[in-house]
């Protein structure tokens, strides 16, 4: 009987070592946009696509600044034309978690006063989506390539 326990107690160990050992150890991008339901959708998904691609270890997550209830039905089909998936979730509400906790920070609208600033903090200026979603995707396509490689490098250093 004794050596059944022992046996469970050295399988538990070797899950919980397996199980540390395999997290995700990536570092966060955060984009944050006024809605939470475009901007930051459209380069999560991108940059997470590219990101992959390139073999980099970020993961990027989207937030909102006064978040909408719901991702418009536009963004998702915008998502899909472009190969992707679309969004699961309603967006989240920026917190100063969220962005001490964050790596690289991508904003689309200024940050009001009460959110933590300090950090690394950069501002895309993009083209609205109203102005034309291939417009708009395109500057963030941009945008994205310049910090993968700007990642590339700080991770060289």
């Amino acid at each position: 009987m004794m050596k059944i326990y022992v046996f469970r107690i050295g399988l538990l160990l070797l899950t919980a070592v397996t199980s540390v050992l395999g997290q995700d150890t990536s570092k966060t991008i955060l984009f944050v946009c006024e809605h939470g339901s475009a901007k930051s959708i459209i380069a999560t998904a991108h940059f997470n696509r590219l990101a992959k691609a390139e073999g980099i270890n970020v993961r990027a997550i989207s937030r909102g600044i006064n978040p909408d209830s719901t991702i418009p039905k536009a963004i998702n089909d915008h998502l899909i034309a472009d190969g992707l998936k679309r969004h699961i979730g309603d967006p989240i509400q920026l917190t100063d978690s969220d962005l001490n906790n964050s790596e690289y920070v991508i904003v689309f609208n200024p940050l009001p006063q009460k959110y933590n600033q300090s950090g690394n903090i950069t501002h895309w200026n993009i083209p609205s989506f109203e102005a034309g979603y291939p417009v708009a995707k395109d500057s963030i396509l941009t945008n994205i390539k310049r910090i993968i490689d700007k990642i590339k490098s700080d991770t060289k250093n």
